[in-house]
């Protein structure tokens, strides 16, 4: 690759603050000669090296492309059977949720497979299924690929066989496939608020639900005053649109429309 900076400066992208940097280059005009890593792909790995600290990941662990990232690929043969894994824009990161979490996920996951049962819809709720969105262009230069393991998951099984991943990876990559996907706040509400939700609209998955039991969000997402929020998202001419339940507000679904679930009962499902 045949990089070049001019005077304005060197630039590179975080990938993990999602932003641009510009670096002063020490003279007008400097060439990085084609097929060497130079200071673009040494920034990179910074950087990457810098997001993995935030998000607490091993580096020591963490396996680096040329631009400082992972692929989707590199990836799977990186993770671990026994233990989940996430991919964030390249980066990698190890999913050990608290206590808390899972007593809601365990609640959410045995009231939406009863209702899959009783009204023998054709779903399916795989335990450490992927979701894989599509790749971001971060730059000139190169795309990053992300990959998500939700904490409930619900997909039509007569999708699978037009899943090219799902047979060899667990994964599943278009929106069509996916009925609904719920994520629990535990820690960083930014990536389901953001990053997730962005990448499920983008996708075009049909219902998205966020559990903030904490809660975690800022007022100008769940809202004043700040209260445990089931927030749920529904696509409508490929775009989500929100609704919150709080309270004993009965949650309301597309995708299960019988479902009597109210926003404490899953906020009680803790101890």
């Amino acid at each position: 690759m045949n990089i070049q900076a001019t005077k304005i400066g060197f630039k590179t992208y975080n990938p993990f603050l999602h932003s641009i940097r510009t670096f002063e280059s020490p003279s007008d005009r400097t060439e990085v000669p084609q097929g060497e890593p130079g200071i673009f792909h040494l920034w990179d790995k910074f950087f990457a090296m810098l997001g993995a600290k935030i998000l607490n990941i091993s580096t020591m662990n963490m396996a680096f492309s040329p631009t400082g990232l992972m692929s989707f690929k590199e990836f799977i043969d990186f993770k671990p059977n026994d233990k989940v894994y996430e991919l964030y824009d390249g980066i990698a990161s190890e999913m050990q949720p608290v206590g808390q979490h899972e007593e809601i996920v365990g609640f959410l996951t045995v009231n939406i497979a009863i209702e899959i049962g009783r009204l023998a819809l054709p779903y399916l709720l795989p335990k450490q299924a992927l979701i894989k969105v599509p790749s971001q262009a971060k730059s000139l230069a190169f795309e990053t690929e992300s990959a998500y393991c939700p904490d409930v998951l619900v997909v039509k099984r007569s999708a699978l066989l037009e899943e090219p991943l799902w047979s060899s990876t667990s994964t599943l990559a278009k929106g069509s496939s996916l009925a609904l996907v719920v994520e629990v706040v535990s820690t960083n509400w930014r990536i389901d608020y953001g990053n997730k939700l962005n990448d499920y609209e983008s996708l075009g998955i049909s219902e998205y639900w966020i559990i903030d039991y904490l809660p975690l969000a800022g007022k100008r997402v769940i809202g004043e005053p700040r209260v445990p929020t089931v927030s749920v998202y529904r696509l409508v001419d490929d775009e989500f649109v929100l609704e919150r339940f709080q309270g004993n507000a009965l949650i309301v679904s597309d995708v299960f429309p019988e479902i009597n679930l109210t926003a404490n009962q899953v906020f009680n499902a803790i101890r």
